[in-house]
Parts: structure tokens; sequence; C-alpha cells
């Protein structure tokens, strides 16, 4: 393991350490990496392997911080924004993760901040790395059930698809919970769906 990967992850295991205790975050992040460099080579996407760390290492930083804390980071820097992610609490995280990703960790790199602020929500025509971590933060070895390994299936065979797969599944969940569905999300996958047809 080279020295600069190993000091990010003492930075981010630091970061989910709670009273000396390392919350199992951390390892869901891992993994998260694990499968995110297992996913560049299967595809060829050739990502430079740095993007890939500070992404996938970096990917959920804000999700252990209070929502009063989460709700400051997103009235400085979202406030166009607001109003509308009131009511979707549980992708606070990534929207924040890019600029403490930024302001307190140094994550420059656009396409690292764009990753990690896309990995729960996605986007219409996301980049490779884009992609790769916000399947990756859904299909890692970690998850069990019927449900992510036919995620991790199609992850395998086709990225595009493993996108609508991942969205069908999580507007099931949301659904199921009587939980509205966040209008980027049924962009994404709308696009992609779209795209999909058009390749056929």
């Amino acid at each position: 393991m080279k020295k600069e990967r190993w000091n990010k992850i003492q930075i981010v295991q630091q970061a989910f350490t709670i009273e000396g205790k390392v919350h199992p975050r951390f390892e869901h992040t891992l993994r998260v990496l694990e499968k995110a460099l297992e996913l560049n080579q299967m595809h060829h996407l050739n990502l430079r392997i740095e993007q890939i760390e500070d992404a996938a290492l970096f990917h959920d930083i804000a999700k252990l911080q209070p929502p009063h804390e989460l709700m400051h980071y997103l009235k400085t820097h979202y406030s166009h924004l607001c109003a509308e992610l009131l009511s979707y609490p549980a992708i606070w995280h990534a929207f924040v993760g890019a600029i403490v990703a930024k302001e307190q960790y140094g994550i420059t790199d656009s396409d690292v901040c764009h990753a990690i602020l896309y990995h729960t929500t996605g986007r219409p025509e996301m980049t490779d790395l884009e992609k790769l971590i916000f399947i990756s933060d859904y299909v890692e070895n970690g998850r069990m059930g019927i449900a992510f390994e036919q995620a991790r299936k199609m992850a395998n065979q086709n990225l595009d698809r493993a996108i609508i797969v991942i969205l069908e599944q999580t507007f099931a969940y949301l659904k199921k919970k009587g939980e509205p569905i966040y209008s980027l999300s049924q962009e994404t996958y709308d696009y992609y769906v779209k795209r999909g047809e058009a390749d056929v």
C-alpha cells in the first residue's frame, strides 16, 4: 500500500472515530474503495487511482455530523436548494461532504468533489468517476441481500444499467416507507432509461 493512500486512510479513520471507537461507516468506506478500484479495472475505465481513492475515502466524510451542522452547511452553500432538501435528510451528507472534503481536507479536484456530491442521488450525464462512486456505494461487498446481489451482478456487466437497477430498488424502498423521491434522482433514472432505450 502506497504511503499516500495509507495517510488518507488514517485521516478518514480518525474522522470516523468517536470516543476512541471506530464507527462501522469506516469499514463501509474501505469496501467502497475496494469495489470502485475493482470496477475501474473490470470496465477498463482507466481513471486515475488518486481520484478514485479521494472520492471513495471521503464520500461519507460528513455522514456522522449532526443534522443541525449539516443544515448550517446547506444554508451556507446550497441556499437555493434548502427548501427542497428539507424533505430529504438522508442525502444531506452528500451535499455537505463535497464541501467538507474541499474546505477541511484540501480535496480541490472538482471531479472528485462532484463524485462525492452525487454519490447518493446520481445525476444525468454522470462522469465515469461519479458512476463509479454512486454504484460502489450501493454494491460494496458488505451489503447483503438479493437486491444487492442483483445490483452487484449488473454492475459487473454494465454500469449504466446498474444505475437504473439501483435507482429502481431505491425508489421501491422509499415507496414502501412512504418517503418521497428526490427530484434529481428521478431525473437521473429517466435519463438513463431513455439512454438505454436509445442504445437498443
